[in-house]
């Protein structure tokens, strides 16, 4: 018994290889296409969610001296880099949009998210490299002087992860640029209706030739059916005898 068993688990398993290898080779690519689909688009959501967090955060600190002394300012990238913020909806809305087009507007839309991810590159860039610049219009509001003296300027850590944001956002756009012609795409239902189908399929099924008939009688049953078509329903008899002898090979003008 353990034998017998034994060896239909092995068939079993042979048989599951082989149904596997016989799989279409266009399935397989179908499905590694959603997947990368479904990848890239949860990669560029995830770095709009960290872009559109940092930018409600510190991006530094700084001591302004003013006309009231000392005050100690920690600006957002709101004042700091002001397009980031506007930057991160833009991407988040890029790739939604992502969804809903196909082949040039995926081109089109991975291109804008590569921009809106170069850009939020670029306003990190700024604060991280010139801190004291780019608090300067937060420490003008602060101080009540057109040139306040800053100090003590620190960078957080919220700029670089809005640099990893825009780091997925730029990614993401890019594979939409080079792979977005062979994702998946909506699909538009806006087919004939079936009760159309059904008569056209049931129109040809009858037209084909059953067993056991002859060439010629379904030769004449089809063309009988196209003359049945033509005659409206509140044609006379005599019409259809004029169309019965036609059938026949008789004039019926004689």
């Amino acid at each position: 018994m353990d034998e017998s068993h034994g060896d239909s688990s092995v068939l079993s398993d042979g048989g599951a290889e082989k149904r596997a290898k016989r799989r279409p080779l266009l399935w397989r690519e179908e499905t590694g296409s959603r997947r990368e689909y479904a990848i890239v688009l949860t990669a560029g959501a995830l770095g709009a969610a960290l872009v559109l967090l940092a930018a409600g955060r510190p991006w530094a600190h700084a001591v302004v001296v003013g006309t009231l002394g000392q005050v100690r300012i920690s600006p957002t990238a709101r004042s700091v880099a002001p397009a980031v913020s506007g930057l991160g909806l833009f991407a988040l809305a890029s790739i939604v949009a992502v969804v809903a087009t196909r082949r040039v507007g995926r081109l089109i839309v991975g291109s804008l998210c590569v921009l809106a991810g170069l850009g939020i590159l670029a306003g990190v860039g700024r604060t991280a490299l010139n801190p004291e610049g780019a608090v300067h219009d937060a420490a003008v509001t602060a101080a009540g002087l057109t040139s306040p003296t800053v100090d003590e300027v620190t960078v957080t850590a919220w700029p670089f992860v809005a640099a990893a944001g825009a780091l997925l956002i730029l990614l993401a756009g890019l594979a939409c640029v080079l792979r977005g012609r062979s994702w998946p795409v909506m699909s538009g239902r806006y087919e004939r209706s079936a009760n159309v189908g059904t008569s056209t399929s049931s129109r040809r099924m009858q037209q084909q030739p059953q067993p056991g008939t002859s060439p010629a009688s379904t030769e004449r049953n089809r063309s009988a059916s196209q003359h049945d078509d033509r005659i409206p329903e509140g044609g006379t008899g005599g019409q259809r005898q004029m169309w019965d002898a036609l059938d026949r090979g008789e004039d019926p003008t004689d």
